[in-house]
């Protein structure tokens, strides 16, 4: 019957958690995981990219947009582009921010674990609820 059942919910049915503290964790894992695509901010934070080159960028693409909407991977692309073309940038750094991006948006995915960053379980109560899942 709960087998498919999501963590929050599990962790409230179990008692580790409340309602309120699941919600705030998917609030933040969906904010983690929005800013975890920005490979732009990833180049700035390693100081790879001048944060002034970063915003003369973004704006660019502002600017020059034509109306259509793009998707999130489209934008990033064309940003690595127009970085890459102005020389703030080199190709050996974008190869390295993509496994950073990577690595982080793959680590960010599970719930538990943002649940226990923010405090509101601990590991040991997080493994236990993980326990409750058959075994596959």
């Amino acid at each position: 019957m709960f087998d498919s059942e999501p963590f929050g919910q599990r962790a409230v049915r179990l008692g580790f958690a409340t309602s309120e503290q699941v919600r705030l964790a998917l609030a933040t894992q969906a904010m983690i995981v929005e800013k975890s695509g920005l490979i732009g901010e990833i180049l700035v934070e390693m100081e790879w990219l001048d944060p002034q080159d970063y915003m003369c960028l973004v704006q660019e693409l502002l600017e020059k947009g034509d109306g259509t909407q793009k998707s999130h991977h489209d934008i990033q692309e064309e940003f690595i582009a127009r970085a890459l073309e102005s020389g703030h940038i080199d190709a050996e750094r974008v190869n390295e921010a993509r496994r950073i991006q990577e690595s982080f948006t793959r680590k960010i995915r599970l719930i538990g674990q943002v649940m226990v960053d923010m405090g509101f379980i601990t590991p040991s109560e997080c493994q236990d609820i993980m326990d409750t899942y058959p075994k596959r």
